[in-house]
């Protein structure tokens, strides 16, 4: 592999690693956090409720969840930090798992608001808004990760 591909590759491995790491602090607190203040009045359970409520309710699960895949991709960039093909196919296979995750929750907080007859177009466009947002980077490091020149030039 040419030495300006090895130090994208590490570069990139870098920045995923930090990210995943702000991510796996600031969920697992938050998921503390919320434990620590118990269940709060008002916050309706149903998947009906609007999109702000449904997402509060599921707070503590959207948190783990989130948890759970910023390890994998601690993992995973490590892996690719030392040019191990198994750390490639951790991203792509965990960037994938991510982007599923982000387009259901969007369909189901469009179909709760749809349910609720909160039809209001500007909450819809900012939560289609939102998902294409948090694809982006998932997308993109699966475009980058799955070019030839990085299979071919990883052990």
């Amino acid at each position: 592999m040419e030495d300006n591909q090895t130090r994208n590759l590490k570069t990139i491995s870098i920045i995923i690693i930090i990210f995943s790491i702000l991510t796996v602090f600031s969920n697992g607190l938050g998921s503390l956090f919320f434990l620590i203040m118990g269940e709060q009045e008002g916050i309706n359970n149903e998947v009906t409720s609007d999109p702000i409520s449904f997402v509060w309710s599921h707070y503590l699960q959207l948190c783990i969840c989130t948890v759970f895949f910023g390890i994998i991709n601690i993992i995973g960039a490590i892996g690719l930090r030392k040019l191990r093909n198994w750390g490639r196919v951790f991203l792509i296979i965990s960037s994938l798992v991510i982007s599923v995750l982000i387009i259901f929750i969007t369909i189901v907080l469009i179909n709760s608001t749809i349910k609720n007859n909160i039809l209001r177009p500007v909450e819809i466009f900012a939560i289609i808004l939102s998902m294409f947002l948090f694809l982006l980077p998932f997308i993109l490091l699966i475009k980058y990760l799955t070019k030839d020149k990085i299979k071919k030039g990883l052990v």
